[in-house]
């Protein structure tokens, strides 16, 4: 298995695998799918790490073993995701990842917010810092989409000039689109407003580069990807995580139904600590208590429940008992139902870039 190495400008699409058994998967989506998409198969946040207890050389090699079964030997990259520590890229690098996602937003200002460069100036300097440590040649991501309101192109343009000036060269950046982007579900809000936003967006992103927009919380929001797309004249990239653990619970739901009641009693017992780290507005209330009861399978199609299913990973999967069930459940039949079922699910989504 040959190592990843970087994407560059190319259009690319990133897979996050929290099982660590979704490769293959995602592999058979690409080669029906992706044509003229790079893919990133190894892609996993630092946040995401804490949560399952994996590392970075654990998400790697996951993936690369999923690439050997499935005969994949074209390029392929490798994402350490929402690095906010010089330790976090310092880890990656030593693992061979070829793409680091930056993340200093929690370096904002809670200054003027009329004065883009004071409140901005802070997350700058952070990146700089975080980017020291990046290796020559490999993809540089700057993330400032987990903030609460949508970036402006002018604090887009402060952003990518300053980093410029600094000599901080980067291959994509993750504005803050308008709208709702909660995690499993489609994008909520005005679908005119995201496309006038990512068309400034890209204006930017060609006089300030080039470098490709990101769109990140990817994951089912299908109904942007071809504007996405079009207004950025090809240069994106996608990154999705959560999606292929649902479409997990999916088909666990299928094959054994007890396994999901009891995932379900530990998500909606842990839900108002999980969801700390991510903004969601789903409520336990909202879902309907038969679904457990008669049909867990059809959780997964409860907007409130795929949301509290999604932000709760953690609890799930470092629970030893529902884990390791959880996992022996999936690999049973060799995992060509899972594989088949995410397949599915990336096809859906490659194809609506494609539309």
């Amino acid at each position: 298995m040959n190592g990843p190495t970087a994407v560059g400008l190319a259009p690319s699409f990133g897979f996050g695998d929290r099982l660590g058994l979704a490769t293959p998967g995602h592999v058979a989506a690409v080669r029906a799918a992706g044509r003229g998409l790079r893919p990133v198969f190894a892609q996993q946040s630092v946040r995401e790490l804490a949560r399952t207890g994996r590392s970075w050389h654990d998400v790697l090699a996951s993936a690369q073993a999923g690439m050997t079964a499935s005969a994949w030997t074209e390029p392929y990259g490798a994402d350490a995701d929402h690095c906010k520590e010089a330790d976090d890229v310092v880890r990656a690098r030593e693992c061979g990842y070829t793409m680091f996602t930056l993340d200093a937003t929690d370096r904002l200002s809670d200054g003027d917010t009329d004065d883009v460069a004071a409140t901005w100036l802070p997350v700058v300097e952070h990146v700089e810092r975080l980017a020291a440590e990046v290796p020559p040649g490999a993809d540089l991501e700057v993330s400032i989409d987990e903030v609460a309101a949508p970036t402006t192109p002018g604090e887009h343009t402060f952003v990518a000039t300053e980093l410029r000036r600094r000599g901080v060269r980067v291959t994509s950046i993750a504005p803050r689109f308008p709208g709702d982007f909660e995690k499993g579900i489609d994008h909520r809000g005005s679908l005119d407003e995201f496309v006038a936003a990512v068309r400034a967006h890209a204006r930017v992103a060609r006089d300030c580069g080039p470098y490709k927009l990101s769109l990140h919380s990817g994951s089912d929001k299908l109904r942007l990807y071809r504007p996405l797309a079009e207004e950025t004249r090809g240069m994106f990239h996608v990154k999705t995580a959560g999606t292929s653990y649902l479409e997990g619970l999916r088909v666990a739901g299928q094959k054994a139904p007890a396994l999901i009641r009891e995932i379900w009693a530990c998500a909606t017992e842990r839900f108002a600590v999980d969801r700390s780290t991510y903004a969601t507005t789903a409520d336990v209330d909202s879902v309907p208590p038969q679904l457990a009861r008669d049909a867990p399978d059809r959780l997964l199609d409860d907007t409130h429940a795929r949301r509290i299913l999604h932000v709760t990973f953690g609890s799930v999967l470092s629970d030893a008992d529902l884990g390791t069930r959880l996992l022996e459940c999936l690999t049973a039949d060799g995992g060509s139902a899972y594989t088949a079922a995410v397949a599915r699910h990336f096809v859906a989504h490659l194809e609506a870039l494609a539309a």
